[in-house]
Formats: C-alpha cells, sequence, structure tokens
C-alpha cells in the first residue's frame, strides 16, 4: 500500500501541485469575498425548490419548471451541508468550482502534461468566476462541468486500461451532467462516440462491452429519477413540464445574442477567448501530436459549443459549459509550442516564450477585473451585472413578508422572481414560479395561464407581489400579458391592500411599508408593490 501511494505521488511533480495550489487559494479568496452576493432568479428558483426536497416535498408537485431536477437535488444536497442561505449556497458553489478546477487539470494531464494542465485549470478557475459568466452565482452550468469533467476523466482512465468501471463511473456522471440540465446531453454523446472511435484499439469484445455498459450507465441516472418520481405520485407532472411545456417554450433570445455577448460582456476575456484560437490553430497543425489527441480536441471544442447554442438562447451563464475546452485549448496550445521549442532554443528555455505569453495575457484579464475581484462590493456587483433586476430588493420584501405572517400562509408572485419564495421561507399559491411562458407566444401559454389564475384563486395567498419589470416578465405577446395583468387587477381589487411600495430609481432603491405604501406613487418603471390580504376576505 505504502509502494503504491509512494508511486502515485512520484506522477505528480512539485511544481504543478504547487502551482495548483495557488490557483486553488486565489478562486478560495475571490468567492469567500463573492459569498454574499444576492441571489438572482436561477439561484432562487433552485434554492426554493431545493428546500422543498428537503421539507419531504418532491420536485413538480408545488413548484415546477421546464429544467430536469438534478441541480434541484444538488442544491438540496449543498444546503444540507452549508446551509439554507445565500453564503451556504454560494460556498456550496465554491467547492464545485473547485472540484472541477482539480478534474480539469487531471483530464488535461491525461491529454497532455503537467505544464498543459497547470494552464489549463488556471484559465478555466479565472474565467469560471468572471463577471462575463456572471461566475459568482451558482448557475446549473457549474453543476453540468463539473459531472462531465468527472465523466471525462474516468474515461480517459478506462480507454487507457481493460477496466471496464471507469467507464461504467464515466457513464454515471455523464448522464448525471444531462440530470443537471439538458444541455449535459451534449457531453454525454461525444464520450459516446469517443468509445465507439476507440474501436480499433481494442479487441471487438472489450468494445462491445464498454459501450454496452457505458450506455447502460449513462440513461441510469435518468431511468432512476423517473422511477423516484412515479413512487412519488409526481411522474405526470414531471414529464408535463420538461418535455410536453419544454417543447414549447420560447423566450425573446436568438443567434442575435451570440455577436452582441462578444461585443458587449466578453471584454474582461477577450484575450483568453483569442489566445485560444491561436491554440486551436497550434494544435491542429502540430506534426508530432497524435490524430486521436487533435480529434479529441477539436470535436470536444466542437460539441462544447453545441451544449452553449442549444435553443439559442445565449445567456452569458451558458458559456461557463464551453470554458473547459477554452482552457484545453489554451493549455494545450502552451504544450505544443513548448514541445517545437525545445529543439530551436537552449534547454530549460523552452517553455519561457510560450508561458510569457500566457502570464502576460493572465495579468491582463486581472487587471481588467480587479474592481470586481476585489474591490466592489456584492450589493454592487449585482446591480452592475444584473442592472435593475430587482435582486437586491427580493430580501428586504422577503424579510417584510416572514415577520408578518406565520409559516403556513401562501405566497403569490406576479413576475419571475422566486428567489422570494426562498427568503421569505414561503411556499407559493401555484406551481408557476415563472411568468414567461405564460405571456410568451408559445404553444402551451393559454392552458398554463388558466392552470396559474386557477391554483391561485383557490389557494387564496396572504401575500401577493407584484412586479413591475421587463426581465421579470420578457413578455412577448401583448394580449396574453393583458389578459393576465387585467386579471390580476381584478384580483386584487377589493380582497387587497396595498403594504409595500419598492421604487427602484437611477440611483438608490426607494422602500414604503405599511401606512406609507398605499399612497405612494411610484417615480420609476421599474417598481414592485406588495399586498396583503383583507382580513375579511
Amino acid at each position: 500500500m505504502i509502494r503504491k501511494v509512494q508511486e502515485r505521488a512520484q506522477g505528480f511533480p512539485l511544481w504543478p501541485c504547487l502551482c495548483l495550489g495557488l490557483i486553488l487559494l486565489f478562486v478560495i479568496i475571490v468567492r469567500v469575498r463573492l459569498l454574499p452576493v444576492p441571489l438572482e432568479r436561477d439561484e432562487g428558483e433552485f434554492a426554493y425548490m431545493g428546500r422543498l426536497m428537503l421539507q419531504g416535498v418532491p420536485p413538480y408537485q408545488l413548484a415546477c419548471n421546464i429544467k430536469l431536477p438534478g441541480v434541484d437535488a444538488a442544491y438540496a444536497l449543498l444546503m444540507a451541508v452549508f446551509g439554507q442561505t445565500v453564503v451556504g449556497i454560494h460556498l456550496g458553489l465554491l467547492m464545485i468550482n473547485l472540484a472541477a478546477i482539480v478534474l480539469l487539470f487531471l483530464c488535461v494531464r491525461e491529454l497532455f502534461d503537467d505544464y498543459a494542465a497547470t494552464i489549463a485549470s488556471a484559465v478555466y478557475a479565472l474565467m469560471s468566476i468572471s463577471p462575463a459568466v456572471v461566475g459568482f452565482a451558482a448557475h446549473a452550468t457549474h453543476f453540468v462541468v463539473l459531472a462531465a469533467l468527472g465523466g471525462f476523466w474516468c474515461l480517459l482512465r478506462g480507454l487507457k486500461s481493460a477496466l471496464l468501471w471507469p467507464i461504467f463511473y464515466s457513464g454515471l456522471l455523464l448522464g448525471t451532467a444531462f440530470m443537471m440540465k439538458q444541455p449535459g446531453v451534449f457531453f454525454g454523446v461525444w464520450a459516446g462516440l469517443a468509445l465507439v472511435c476507440a474501436r480499433g484499439s481494442t479487441g471487438t469484445n472489450l468494445w462491445l462491452k464498454r459501450l454496452a455498459l457505458y450506455s447502460l450507465a449513462a440513461v441510469t441516472p435518468l431511468g432512476l429519477t423517473c422511477l423516484l418520481l412515479w413512487k412519488a405520485n409526481v411522474f405526470e407532472n414531471f414529464w408535463k413540464w420538461t418535455f410536453v411545456y419544454a417543447s414549447g417554450h420560447w423566450i425573446p433570445f436568438s443567434a442575435n445574442f451570440l455577436p452582441d455577448y462578444f461585443k458587449t460582456r466578453v471584454k474582461y476575456d477577450l484575450l483568453f477567448w483569442v489566445i485560444a484560437l491561436i491554440g486551436l490553430v497550434a494544435v491542429v497543425a502540430a506534426r508530432a501530436l497524435p490524430l486521436w489527441k487533435k480529434a479529441a480536441v477539436l470535436s470536444l471544442s466542437l460539441f462544447s459549443f453545441f451544449a452553449v447554442s442549444l435553443g439559442f438562447y445565449f445567456h452569458r451563464h451558458y458559456f461557463v459549459l464551453i470554458l473547459p475546452a477554452l482552457g484545453l485549448l489554451i493549455g494545450g496550445g502552451c504544450s505544443v509550442a513548448r514541445q517545437a521549442l525545445k529543439s530551436q532554443v537552449p534547454a530549460g528555455w523552452d517553455a519561457f516564450l510560450p508561458t510569457g505569453v500566457f502570464l502576460a495575457c493572465l495579468a491582463s484579464v486581472l487587471v481588467m477585473q480587479r474592481d470586481y475581484l476585489f474591490e466592489m462590493s456584492p450589493t454592487q456587483i449585482s446591480e452592475q451585472s444584473y442592472e435593475g433586476n430587482p435582486f437586491i430588493e427580493a430580501p428586504h420584501i422577503a424579510d417584510y413578508i416572514r415577520s408578518h405572517s406565520s409559516d403556513g400562509d401562501r405566497v403569490a408572485i406576479f413576475g419571475s422572481e422566486p428567489e422570494i419564495y426562498f427568503y421569505s421561507d414561503r411556499r407559493s399559491a401555484s406551481a408557476y414560479i415563472y411568468m414567461y411562458d405564460l405571456v410568451s407566444r408559445q404553444t402551451y401559454a393559454k392552458q398554463m395561464r388558466e392552470e396559474m389564475i386557477r391554483e391561485v384563486e383557490t389557494a387564496k395567498p396572504e401575500y401577493v407581489v407584484f412586479i413591475r419589470n421587463r426581465m421579470s416578465w420578457l413578455s412577448t405577446s401583448r394580449d396574453a400579458e393583458k389578459s393576465v395583468l387585467d386579471w390580476a387587477r381584478g384580483y386584487l381589487a377589493g380582497a387587497y391592500h396595498r403594504v409595500g411600495a419598492i421604487d427602484h430609481l437611477a440611483d438608490h432603491i426607494t422602500y414604503r411599508w405599511g401606512a406609507e405604501a398605499p399612497g405612494y406613487a411610484p417615480q420609476s418603471d421599474t417598481y414592485i408593490l406588495l399586498f396583503r390580504r383583507n382580513q375579511s376576505k
């Protein structure tokens, strides 16, 4: 046993371990400062549904969405360990991020060398916390990357030996990546194709066993999820939301947002994208690099882009899915350049040029992000990143609701801010915790509006939060939006009275509570009104 440990230790030289340790320390320092950043709506959704799971409520019973439930379960696990708070959630993200960095290091080490692995992990570490991908938020994409990288590492280990268990674990992890979010399927397909293409390096019998075992393991997470949801009597809702409703899901984002992302958002990391392209050229042109390695790098980059592009909704955090591939391209390119320079320069100087270029880019990116990384307050980061979204106001609204209501009281939110449910620790009056699809031109919008209205009227919520914010509705159908608003006004009239008014002005946020709220006239186009049910109703 001691000999095995010594052999493994000898396989990890000291310098890359020290570099990796410094990278992880940097991430810890930055992310600890970012722990209190207010939750945004995706985080609020996962946290709310994760809390329901901790309370014994299965997914798709009291709250529904079109996403698969993997990330909700992951949130439940993280909150059980680190606490059901904003800090607890972001501390969980810190652990997820650190694990992903280590796994990327191990994956790139298998494909190239320690030098490439160190650079790739440094690139991913910095880009994954960047404001360009709103890296401070615990989006589902971080969970997809962690599971996918674990699957890739097991796959690479399995392909190097005749052992079958790494292949089985690879399938389980890549199936889990899909359960975290649907774009994860592309990473599972990539791994499956890698196994198919590996036929020439092994016998037919072993090749078929690998394919069969991988396929079985890859569908196991979905199969177990379906079984558990069926036993919990929510499988019908699960199918309706994740397959039927998801097929008609539509919000106003398109391929036009891809160039917009590079024009307006990627400025913090532009140099990394540039040297990733140079790395791509270097990898393709390297004569000494085996063809299978070139194919692996190019195909993984392509499938990572497919994962980002699913549905042509180019949100900033979707680009987290391509960051491991960018790290691989940069690390691999530097490694290839180093090898090419070995015969051209004196011994020991082969790494000087590629390392110098990389460190210059790294320093430039750090300088560009210095305010965000080291100076801005959590509130300032939220305000700058989300441009008027009500994520700063949400905790204050939730505090009022929680302190003026009982545990069993329900809340309805006319808008898409599920973080208020989480902060207030109150359950939604409807399973519809988003308004997007209800006010869009998608196929099932009318049916969804009718279901939401029926659920709210039946629940008779103690509080209603009305949100006037374009990003909280993303309406694409004026008729659909008008029908919801007309019903909401009629529902509130006579049965509710205003107890809160929150006005998001250009330079500050105004709060009016209790007796001050009814007479306050909002001065901006972005405001929130809080209503409480009349006692006689």
